[in-house]
């Protein structure tokens, strides 16, 4: 996209790109905001009256398709837009998305390029691949029936808490001290329009902004201090991103009472007592300590080392290789053998930057949410899969972010993900891929399933499935393949390991 200005009858002057290196296909200018909306192959731009960006709206905040067919901003705040996941909608004042797929009446997954229409009335229209959509703005939902939260579960440490008048009816909740590990199950009663809606929640004397329940998942309050917590419930509504309060509980966690003389006689014996043997002790304790960050470190500069070594030490040398080969073949004019040359000293480069880009990234700390695995096996299916016709699904704990932090296993792991979708964009014919990522009280489990046709694992060709085999040898993990009607890549990794 160029900016520029007109000077004159027929003449213009350049004044420079606006996203480059991105495929900008619609520009939306928003009048009120004084800002502009632009749809891309990489997503939704926000930029202001200057043209500088200040934000952007892709899968990492949910934007469920990246690849921008179709643009339109309605007459009540909201840019709408059509993908190859579906249409979508962004609030311009609080940037919140909302995805509509087919429980929502959309006429396909996939809509087609350069196919939508705001009439004058504000109607908007957008093509696709097996019919149109049209609506006009805002949305809302037409119902006589008022929807409901209800409680089904409440657990207390694990055990089922039962309420004579039932649970559904419970306002208040007082428990002792150590009963402070609970578990609330609350559902949306709404069978008219309850894909539509979404349990919401927060905890009034802590939180102001209402946080997202998944669809039957509990609220899980673990290790809660000694207090009163005032929670609430809410539904909120799809379209219109409005949250109506619904269902309060109040949970009072009894304090703790340590106040007999034995009790401090005891305390202070044991205070004196620790003190002395850590004192005693501390020299020893710091010297052992000092020995394990060394011996750490060294085992990282060894990893490093290795992975330099084996990935990028090997593909330099190809490269000189075969740059010296391409000399000589263009010296003898045989351009087709040094064009074929050439295009291996390209793939290898490439391949090359990629390598180095997961070891830098592997190597990042995960303070950055941009730079956390499962961010990065989002942005990786996103790469390989957006552009095609093939429906993805991914699930992931995101709670491994915090325990993986290794970065041998993050380059391991990110690398099997790579290695088994490009083979099932290649090969597998497949029409659905799923990526999960999950774990259990021993392991960390990660899951890539295709629908596609199989093959016979006794004829594979090439090296993907054994580098995939490596790899996870090298987490101390197992390696799971199945292979029939479509295939499963399963890899267990164990939490703790030396």
């Amino acid at each position: 996209m160029i900016l520029a200005r007109i000077e004159g009858k027929n003449k213009y002057k350049i004044i420079g790109k606006i996203l480059p290196n991105i495929q900008s296909f619609y520009l939306q200018e928003d009048v009120k905001n004084k800002q502009y909306w632009v749809g891309t192959n990489q997503g939704v731009y926000l930029l202001d009256q200057n043209f500088k960006i200040l934000k952007i709206f892709d899968s990492n905040n949910n934007l469920a398709g990246t690849y921008i067919y179709g643009l339109l901003l309605d007459d009540f705040g909201r840019i709408w837009c059509s993908h190859q996941r579906g249409l979508s909608s962004i609030d311009t004042k609080t940037h919140m998305i909302s995805n509509y797929d087919k429980e929502d009446g959309i006429q396909y997954w996939d809509f087609n390029n350069r196919t939508f229409l705001k009439a004058s009335d504000g109607t908007l229209y957008f093509g696709g691949v097996k019919g149109l959509n049209y609506f006009k703005p805002p949305l809302k939902l037409n119902s006589f029936y008022h929807p409901e939260i209800y409680f089904d579960e409440i657990l207390i440490n694990n055990n089922r808490y039962v309420s004579r008048k039932g649970i559904n009816f419970l306002k208040e909740l007082h428990l002792r001290y150590n009963e402070n590990n609970i578990s609330i199950k609350a559902l949306i009663k709404d069978l008219e329009y309850g894909s539509q809606r979404k349990l919401m929640y927060r905890i009034k004397n802590m939180d102001k902004v209402w946080k997202k329940l998944s669809k039957k998942a509990a609220l899980n309050l673990n290790s809660l201090a000694p207090g009163k917590y005032e929670i609430e419930f809410g539904i909120a509504d799809k379209f219109t991103g409005e949250v109506f309060y619904n269902k309060p509980i109040t949970i009072t966690v009894a304090k703790v009472f340590y106040q007999t003389f034995l009790f401090w006689v005891i305390i202070g014996g044991l205070f004196f007592g620790s003190l002395i043997i850590a004192i005693s002790r501390w020299k020893f304790i710091r010297q052992q300590n000092e020995f394990k960050e060394k011996m750490a470190l060294e085992s990282q500069r060894n990893k490093i080392t290795a992975d330099l070594h084996d990935d990028i030490g090997s593909t330099l040398s190809s490269l000189q290789i075969n740059s010296v080969v391409a000399g000589e073949l263009i010296g003898k004019q045989k351009i087709n053998d040094a064009r074929k040359v050439l295009k291996s000293i390209e793939d290898q480069s490439r391949k090359l930057s990629e390598n180095m880009s997961d070891i830098v990234w592997s190597l990042k700390p995960n303070k950055d949410s941009l730079m956390t695995l499962s961010t990065r096996i989002r942005n990786i299916a996103s790469e390989i899969l957006g552009s095609t016709d093939i429906d993805y699904t991914i699930t992931i704990d995101e709670t491994i972010d915090d325990e993986i932090t290794n970065f041998s296993s993050k380059k391991n792991i990110i690398l099997i993900v790579k290695e088994a979708l490009n083979n099932a964009v290649k090969y597998s014919k497949a029409d659905e891929i799923s990526i999960e990522c999950k774990k259990d009280e021993s392991s960390h489990i990660l899951e890539i399933k295709d629908n596609g046709t199989g093959f016979d694992e006794s004829v594979t060709k090439g090296n993907g499935i054994g580098n995939m085999k490596k790899r996870t040898s090298e987490m101390n993990g197992i390696f799971d393949l199945r292979s029939s009607a479509g295939t499963v890549i399963r890899i267990l990794i164990p939490r703790s390991r030396d």
